[in-house]
């Protein structure tokens, strides 16, 4: 392998459009990545680069699910097949022999249709490999493993690849507690950009969730605003104990990453017009979560949450303009749906009372209940929350 990679940064449905768009600034924004070929796919963007591109793709993707280096491709149509295939690969130029590893593996429209026995056969091709070279083989860790592979079979057809991320990037490291049901921070982060947050920001405006649960749009938000790495606070990512793994390289683009949230917070809290970002819930256990984690994180100031009623939110300033989102329960995991119809009315009511000239965002996997908003949604934006087919309603509050 050269110095030019491939990449396959993972999404959920309906978000790859705003991952490439993620990956494009990336090699906008920083010299040393030296990224090109980038492609929206199915359930993510490939793209080439270099070490430095891979290393800033898992720091710095708010969307992304897993950052992948992929290996090699190759025919998988029977178990034997696959088996010849991971044999190709020379594993000791990856994983050391004293080191563990997992191996994922998923497929579609394939011969092999059993994850498990995939995953088995791949094991058993690498611990092969390792014991005709060496008389020993490195062991399976599924939960901690020093090294994941990933192998995808569609249409019979292999990418093997090397997990970067290690854990799935919505973990972002500064979660301790959580609310029930929360958002994954990756789809927060997706909604954000789909509601052009960062240009509302830039532009002087604000952000507020009436109903913020544990606070993870508003925290997502004060982040994208301060300019702070979504994968800044994580102590683990999948490449640290690959071989190929340069830890010079990955310092500088660390060091890079807490200059610009340095720089970002300290403006924030000087900016007294556009700060703090807030979260009104009514649930005191949510809210005290959401301040313990924005206390931790150095956000105070910056992020403000409260203790209110939907029927009591509102701008905490008269003047002003930005965006107002939420997430409300719609009757899958949090509440029946016909017992949250006054609560979409009430939603409804509070947008066109108290945030004029904002723009306003529901994002719900009800369409019943949308309608029950009472306002004419001016687009109409998919997303999947796991494997929930949900909307992105924007209004214009005139």
């Amino acid at each position: 392998m050269g110095t030019d990679f491939r990449y396959f940064a993972s999404a959920a449905k309906g978000i790859e459009s705003i991952l490439a768009t993620e990956v494009e600034s990336l090699a906008a924004r920083f010299e040393s990545a030296e990224i090109s070929r980038i492609e929206k796919g199915r359930a993510g963007v490939s793209f080439q680069g270099n070490l430095s591109a891979g290393y800033l793709a898992c720091l710095w993707l708010r969307t992304a699910s897993r950052v992948l280096l992929v290996l090699d491709q190759f025919d998988a149509s029977s178990p034997e097949a696959l088996y010849r295939g991971v044999q190709k690969i020379a594993f000791d130029q990856h994983l050391d022999i004293s080191e563990t590893f997992a191996v994922d593996f998923a497929s579609s429209g394939s011969a092999i249709t059993h994850t498990h026995f995939g995953a088995l056969k791949t094991k058993d091709a690498i611990a092969d490999q390792f014991m005709r070279k060496y008389k020993l083989r490195p062991d399976v860790d599924v939960k901690n493993p020093s090294v994941r592979f990933n192998v995808y079979v569609l249409n019979n057809r292999a990418t093997f690849s090397i997990d970067l991320s290690g854990a799935p990037l919505h973990e972002r490291g500064y979660r301790q507690k959580m609310s029930r049901a929360p958002l994954k921070e990756n789809l927060a982060a997706a909604l954000l950009f789909a509601a052009n947050f960062k240009s509302t920001f830039d532009a002087g405006g604000t952000f507020l969730d009436p109903m913020c649960g544990s606070g993870t749009l508003v925290l997502e938000a004060a982040r994208m605003a301060c300019d702070v790495a979504p994968g800044i606070d994580r102590s683990r990512f999948g490449f640290l104990k690959w071989k190929q793994h340069k830890r010079r390289i990955w310092d500088e683009v660390v060091a890079q990453a807490i200059a610009c949230s340095n720089v970002g917070l300290e403006r924030a809290r000087a900016d007294q017009a556009q700060f703090p970002l807030v979260g009104f819930d009514n649930d005191p256990e949510a809210v005290e979560i959401a301040r313990d984690t924005a206390a931790r994180l150095g956000l105070e100031g910056i992020v403000h949450f409260e203790l209110r009623d939907i029927n009591e939110a509102g701008p905490l300033r008269e003047s002003g303009n930005g965006v107002v989102l939420c997430n409300p329960p719609y009757g899958e995991r949090l509440g029946n749906e016909s017992d949250l119809v006054s609560l979409y009315r009430s939603l409804g009511d509070l947008y066109k009372q108290k945030f004029k000239g904002w723009r306003g965002f529901v994002f719900t996997g009800s369409p019943m209940l949308s309608k029950e908003v009472g306002l004419r949604a001016d687009r109409k934006t998919i997303f999947y929350n796991g494997p929930i087919e949900c909307k992105l309603l924007e209004y214009s509050l005139y």
